[in-house]
Parts: structure tokens; sequence; C-alpha cells
């Protein structure tokens, strides 16, 4: 395996490639989630917030991963869609210059692909999902429904 990864990584592409800098990024976090806030600040990643403000409960699908895919679709969907305004800096102050840029597909990039020497721009959308004895488990809607869950754990 050492021989099949050395004589890969000799090719003169493989080279460059590995041996080149990655252009700049500006990183939008399409999700409401404090704790997703919290790794990437964490990380001392600079990143904008869009909230995807997408009905959760209306995706359905087959399978708890199946189910996070969709909805992790879902909120770059509603993210793209979006107007500038709808976004806000990672460190809850001033909106920089990114922010304003980054909402829409159109600042994106449109088709993704930037131009030479744009500034890429990164959306990072994601979910996950309590599963327990073989069923999703939703948000709870009330404190009295996170109670219901709890017991439920300890059956």
């Amino acid at each position: 395996a050492a021989a099949a990864s050395s004589s890969s990584s000799s090719t003169p592409a493989a080279a460059s490639a590995a041996a080149a800098p990655l252009p700049p990024f500006h990183l939008l976090l399409g999700s409401k989630s404090a704790t997703r806030r919290l790794i990437l600040s964490e990380m001392s990643l600079a990143f904008a917030i869009a909230d995807p403000a997408i009905d959760e409960k209306a995706v359905r699908a087959a399978s708890p991963a199946e189910l996070v895919a969709k909805l992790a679709h879902a909120k770059a969907d509603a993210v793209l869609a979006a107007p500038p305004a709808a976004l806000s800096s990672g460190d809850e102050g001033e909106a920089d210059g990114m922010v304003a840029a980054s909402a829409n597909a159109a600042a994106l990039g449109g088709d993704g692909v930037a131009g030479e020497g744009a500034v890429r721009r990164l959306l990072l959308t994601s979910d996950q999902v309590v599963v327990f004895d073989g069923v999703v488990l939703e948000k709870p809607e009330d404190a009295e429904e996170a109670r219901e869950y709890l017991r439920g754990y300890g059956r």
C-alpha cells in the first residue's frame, strides 16, 4: 500500500496539487444550531449564518440517514433562495462584506463555479436526528413531550 501511495503522489499533477495552497473561501452556515456555531467558532473559522427557515416536519424519508440528507438539502435550497438580508455574522457582531455577498445562488457563483481570482464560497448545511428503538424522535414540541421522550429512554 505504501508503494502505491508513493507512486501516485510522485506524478507531476499530484505533486503540484498537494503543494498548491487552497484559495480562500467564505463560509456560510445554513443552520440555527447553537452547537454548530460553537464548533465553527472553536475552530477559529470566520463564518456568516443564514437561517434556512424550513418546516422540518414536512420532510419525510424511509430511513434516518435519508432523512438527514433530505433535511440538509432542503436547508441548502432555502438558504440559496433567501435574500441577502437573511444573513448574520457568526460572531453575532456586525455583518461583514462577505455576509451581504453570500446569500443566494448568484452570489455563490450561480453554477457554483468561481471565476479566476474570485473568492470561493462554501455553504454548510446539515442535520441530525435521534433514533431510539428504531423510531426517529422529532424535536419535542413542548416540555411535556420532552419528559415523555426521557421517560421512554428509561424503559
